[in-house]
């Protein structure tokens, strides 16, 4: 498995920790991706340590741990042994719709769901193959029975 690979493995379980330290370990041939690395690297570690101390609502948390990932794997395009590859070509047809749908319990801690919907269309506007999808209005605050 290449090192891009497991990286990703890595993020795609949830082991940020040890993605970035892998990171750090493989990128101080290039003095500008390990920077990178290492502010990424610190606020983590300042994510993890403000969710120790509680002084972050799991919304919070959650937001910043997904801003985190998607520095990490912006990173990763630029990183690496090999060249990363183009992104695969899709199908052409009728764009692929999308429904953001999310709950918010009311015996829990408020969850940011509109900025998290915002941040991922936002994503989505900025993709290669941003016409191939749609955004359907979000359903939020959904309950079980609907």
């Amino acid at each position: 498995m290449s090192l891009p690979e497991q990286i990703r493995t890595l993020v795609a379980g949830n082991k940020l920790k040890q993605a970035i330290a892998l990171m750090l370990e493989n990128s101080t041939q290039d003095s500008d991706l390990h920077n990178q690395v290492v502010m990424l690297s610190g606020r983590f570690q300042d994510l993890e340590r403000k969710d120790r101390m509680g002084l972050l609502s799991p919304g919070e948390a959650n937001l910043t741990r997904n801003q985190v990932v998607a520095g990490l794997l912006g990173i990763l395009e630029s990183f690496g042994d090999e060249p990363m590859s183009s992104p695969t070509p899709l199908p052409h047809g009728a764009p692929k719709k999308i429904l953001f749908v999310s709950a918010d319990p009311s015996d829990q801690t408020r969850l940011a769901v509109n900025q998290e919907y915002r941040l991922i269309n936002a994503e989505m506007e900025r993709g290669l193959h941003r016409d191939r999808f749609t955004f359907l209005q979000p359903q939020l605050s959904v309950t079980i029975g609907e």
